[in-house]
Order: C-alpha cells, then structure tokens, then sequence
C-alpha cells in the first residue's frame, strides 16, 4: 500500500496498481501527480476507504480495465481526480453501469489541448464535476455526475452519448457546449 497520508508525491512516468495494491489517500493534503499513464487493476475491488480526500492528477491516460472487479477504481467522499494533460486524454473504465462500481468523487478537467479528455467506456461522478477544459463524451456512453456540473469560461463540452445532470449544471459565459443544454 502506498500512502500519502499528508504528502505530495510527483510519478514522472506510468503508474498502475496490480496484485492486491493500494493507494491510499485520506488527508486533504494528500497529493498524487501522474506524468503517464494510471492504470488501476489491484485484482480486487477497491472500496470506500482508500480515496477519501486529497487530489490525484493526471497527465496521461486513465483506466480501470480489471475483468474481475466492478470497484478497480473507487474515489469517493472529498476526494478530487483532476484530468490536466497537454495532450489528448482517455478515461476508460470497464464498470460503469451503476454508482456502486468504479467511481469519481469529484472531477476536475483542465486539459485545453485541441482534444482535451475523453471517455472510452462512461463514468461515474459521485460530487461534483467541474469543466475548465476540453471534455467529450462519445456516441454510446454514458457520463452520470450525481452533483453539480460546474462549465468554466474557457470550457467546451462536447456529449454525442448521454451526459446525466443529477444534481443540475451551471455554466459562466463563454462555455460552450454541442449536444446538450446547460441552464
């Protein structure tokens, strides 16, 4: 298990968690950063008690691909996962059909690169999902943010597939959005 309990750690190339790992991150202070790819396949599910609180960041691509556990990735609770890449992006995701498999607690998208982030497989957001960035959702997923869905002035959000707004969407002039309509 790795855990950061109230410490910065900086990985400058791919991280995954394979056999039975962990990371742990209980503390606001607690902060990951990932220059690759983060690939979360432990062999088992996750659970509520590892990613509690503090901030994950990605530069690279994302997935949770283990055929075996519908929880390879769960955030839940304070915990942020912020999606800050210069370059295109992928979260992909083999369980999500349900809140109770793999999860966010709370997502941020920064990444202005021409084509931002992306889903593969859908995803679900526990809290709050906020869009500074590029932010695409393909023909035939699905994206579910069960709290606010938060469009920055320098966002676009692109959904072809569905994008569920549980607990509603805000957007500040200059967002754009193509697919979908944010009140």
């Amino acid at each position: 298990m790795l855990d950061l309990d109230a410490k910065s750690l900086t990985v400058t190339g791919n991280l995954g968690m394979y056999g039975g790992s962990r990371i742990k991150m209980t503390q606001a202070a607690a902060y990951l950063r990932v220059d690759g790819t983060y690939d979360s396949n432990p062999g088992n599910d996750v659970g509520d008690t590892f990613m509690t609180n503090g901030l994950l960041e990605l530069k690279g691509n994302m997935s949770a691909l283990n055929a075996c556990c519908g929880q390879s990735f769960r955030a839940v609770g304070a915990h942020i996962t912020r999606f800050s890449g210069s370059s295109g992006q992928t979260v992909n995701f083999t369980y999500t059909e349900h809140n109770g498999r793999s999860t966010f607690g709370h997502v941020q998208v920064t990444n202005l690169s021409g084509v931002g982030v992306s889903t593969v497989n859908g995803m679900w957001v526990l809290g709050t999902f906020t869009n500074d960035g590029r932010f695409t959702i393909p023909l035939s997923q699905s994206v579910n943010v069960q709290g606010l869905v938060v469009l920055g002035s320098t966002s676009t959000t692109t959904a072809t597939g569905v994008f569920n707004r549980l607990g509603g969407c805000t957007a500040a002039g200059g967002a754009t959005t193509v697919g979908f309509t944010c009140p």
